[in-house]
């Protein structure tokens, strides 16, 4: 999640085929994109973090951003996007 909001995750061609952007709506899909995403717009919990992060944003007196809800995303990232790497800890 870090780096989807500090600008280091760059969506390959098939995260935006799977509507996997930069935005707030993959962070939702990061931390609970099982429950939560590939719902359809518009699903109440998604939408209510949508609102709840633009007046933080609103708060800080930074600009609004769109892309807030992860509906239209699968709800895990797909394989062969950028996030499909081989990890392990040792």
């Amino acid at each position: 999640m870090h780096d989807v909001m500090t600008g280091y995750y760059e969506p390959n061609a098939t995260d935006t085929t799977n509507e996997m952007t930069a935005s707030f709506a993959t962070t939702i899909n990061i931390i609970n994109g099982g429950l939560e995403c590939g719902n359809g717009l518009g699903f109440e919990k998604v939408v209510k973090r949508g609102e709840y992060f633009l007046e933080w944003l609103n708060f800080f007196g930074l600009p609004a951003e769109s892309d807030l809800d992860c509906g239209l995303q699968p709800n895990q990232f797909p394989a062969g996007g950028s996030a499909d790497v081989n990890m392990y800890f040792d």
